[in-house]
């Protein structure tokens, strides 16, 4: 988990770097930024829960796999995320992708209807 966590951080201020206006200083300040700030503690939060969810679920292995397709599809989004919604959105469309690699990995499994 913390190693997708370094590559979130990293990734987000890669991105920053990429795109103007949303990187008014060096790195280091924009941790002090508030709207940063708060950015990067949805994100954090969205992905802890994703994390934790799929690893209760499936086990740590495939959390681990999720979380990367998770910042792969953070990466695929032409901005970053600012709110609770359109981060959830980000966690969506690798929830989507975890249910068609499970499909895959198990065809013959039936849900338990109650």
């Amino acid at each position: 988990m913390f190693s997708v966590l370094f590559e979130f951080g990293t990734f987000v201020n890669d991105r920053k770097e990429q795109q103007p206006g949303m990187n008014q200083g060096p790195t280091k300040q924009d941790t002090k930024n508030p709207d940063c700030t708060g950015s990067m503690n949805l994100a954090e939060r969205e992905l802890t829960a994703f994390f934790r969810a799929v690893a209760d679920l499936f086990g740590t292995e495939v959390a681990e796999l999720s979380a990367k397709q998770w910042l792969c599809e953070l990466e695929a989004t032409e901005d970053l995320p600012a709110s609770t919604r359109e981060w959830r959105w980000v966690t969506v469309k690798a929830s989507a992708w975890l249910a068609n690699r499970m499909k895959v990995l198990s065809p013959s499994t039936e849900f338990a209807t109650t």
